[in-house]
């Protein structure tokens, strides 16, 4: 019997010589680097330049590329090229049912070159014709593909991919997808109907995600080719339509801490769409539809949401209003704004939105005191608190101010109805606002106040609101609330004149 054993090892290990020998013999290793570059120039359309082959006999005898580069300049490089086949296909100059192994690459985006191609399995399997030919190496099908630390570089943004699929047919069925950066984990499976086209469907999950980085890879690969050929062409030839459903249990987005995000996420050569977008933020909740467009020479990106009981106070000190004010933020709000490799531009944002503050304070404006140095009657009206229980309007962005033509404010003791701005470069208020004061302050005020009530038995008081968000200084137009007063005596005294001339 071990004579046996040790005859079939040594039969095994002639066999593998044998066919090493022979494959080296029949296969030239520079007609088959030329043929694949050949090939591979075909099915992706760009130039491929492979840097060295070799051989490797185990089991299923591999082809091993080295340093292929795709484009002039290389806008992909790979390390490394693996493809492992049959002994007897080899026999034949011919790759069948193999195993693609594709590791080491780095792939800068947006591509200069559209991502995506045909799968004309006659063009990928297509030898060349002449003598180059005769010896080449013609690659006819391949069962299961890997792609291991392929880097998705988008300025400094980076993602690394990991995959492993296999072919049914010309379907692609990815098994394992893991995208990993310094901030996000990413998995997940999904599924290529057609091996080489970029349409499909994905379904991922992370417990931490990068928002705005998974967002600029993104970017990057539906604004590939948009340099080199027009957008339809480019659309035509190679098209790119991918649905994903994402579930991130916590990460950040906006620069912000966030948990609990679902999204749909559309990715086609026109930009991305996440429709519906939900996510809790700033202790709040947001649900909405974002929208980049990468199709135009600069990116759009639009924001249709709606707001919930976000915590205020975080959202101004991020605006670095430190302190400025207090309470939850809610409504509707559309922005869209122009990007580019810094970011996006608060000067390019244009947007409008209809939002309100409730149950908060303006710990650095105060309404009442201003009253009280203007009338000289210090001691008779009591100072009010800086809380409110709404504060909101419909507000309009344009070029970095914040403008709103009907601003209101209610409080116990004063109620505020304005315009005027914000702006945002540095949070500077500019206001013009009548205010009314609470019935129990004006009881308070003396007669000489309540001449200038205007709206049943409370006082209405023209005033401006101007100076740093933080700290504004409130003032009482004194010569346009004695301008109403004499309005106000006019009408009293005609109203009293009228009533005697029809009295019965």
């Amino acid at each position: 019997m071990r004579k046996v054993l040790i005859g079939l090892l040594v039969v095994l290990a002639i066999v593998v010589v044998a066919g090493g020998w022979l494959v080296g013999r029949l296969l030239d290793p520079e007609a088959v680097r030329a043929a694949v570059e050949r090939q591979a120039t075909a099915a992706l359309g760009q130039p491929v330049r492979v840097g060295s082959i070799e051989w490797a006999l185990s089991a299923r005898p591999r082809v091993v590329l080295g340093d292929v580069r795709v484009g002039e300049p290389a806008a992909i490089q790979v390390q490394r090229v693996e493809l492992t086949t049959g002994l007897r296909a080899l026999f034949s100059k011919r790759v069948e049912q193999a195993g693609l192994v594709v590791s080491g690459s780095r792939v800068t985006l947006p591509l200069p070159f559209s991502l995506g191609g045909s799968s004309t399995p006659a063009a990928s399997a297509r030898a060349p014709d002449g003598a180059a030919g005769a010896a080449a190496l013609a690659i006819v099908s391949v069962d299961q593909i890997a792609l291991r630390d392929i880097e998705l570089m988008v300025g400094a943004q980076r993602l690394v991919l990991q995959l492993e699929s296999s072919l049914v047919g010309e379907r692609l069925a990815v098994s394992r997808l893991r995208l990993t950066s310094d901030h996000s984990v990413i998995e997940g499976t999904g599924e290529l109907p057609q091996v080489g086209v970029l349409r499909g469907r994905f379904t991922l999950s992370a417990e931490r995600l990068d928002l705005d980085e998974l967002l600029t890879v993104a970017s990057g690969i539906s604004a590939s080719g948009s340099e080199g050929a027009s957008a339809p062409a480019a659309s035509a030839e190679a098209p790119l339509d991918l649905q994903i459903d994402l579930a991130a249990a916590a990460g950040r987005a906006l620069g912000q801490e966030f948990s609990d995000l679902t999204a749909r996420f559309a990715l086609t050569r026109a930009g991305l769409v996440l429709d519906p977008i939900a996510l809790n933020l700033l202790d709040g909740r947001l649900d909405g539809q974002l929208q980049v467009d990468t199709s135009q020479p600069q990116t759009v990106v639009t924001l249709q949401a709606g707001i919930q009981g976000m915590d205020v106070a975080r959202l101004a000190a991020l605006a670095g209003a430190q302190g400025a004010i207090t309470g939850r933020l809610g409504g509707q709000v559309r922005l869209q704004a122009r990007a580019d490799a810094a970011g996006v531009g608060l000067a390019t944002t244009l947007g409008t939105a209809s939002l309100a503050v409730t149950d908060g304070t303006l710990p650095g404006l105060d309404l009442v005191r201003p009253v009280i140095t203007a009338f000289g009657i210090s001691g008779q009206v009591t100072a009010g608190t800086r809380a409110f229980s709404r504060l909101g309007g419909t507000f309009s962005l344009e070029r970095g101010v914040l403008s709103s033509a009907d601003l209101a404010l209610a409080s116990d003791d004063v109620d505020l109805r304005g315009q005027g701005t914000v702006t945002l470069s540095d949070l500077v208020v500019d206001l013009t606002a009548d205010m009314v004061l609470s019935e129990q302050l004006t009881a308070q005020a003396g007669r000489d106040l309540r001449r200038y009530a205007r709206e049943g038995n409370r006082i209405v008081l023209p005033a401006t609101v101007r100076g740093p968000l933080q700290t504004p200084t409130v003032s009482v137009d004194v010569g346009a609330a004695l301008e109403r007063a004499t309005r106000n005596a006019i009408e009293n005294e005609l109203k009293k004149g009228l009533r005697r001339l029809f009295r019965p």
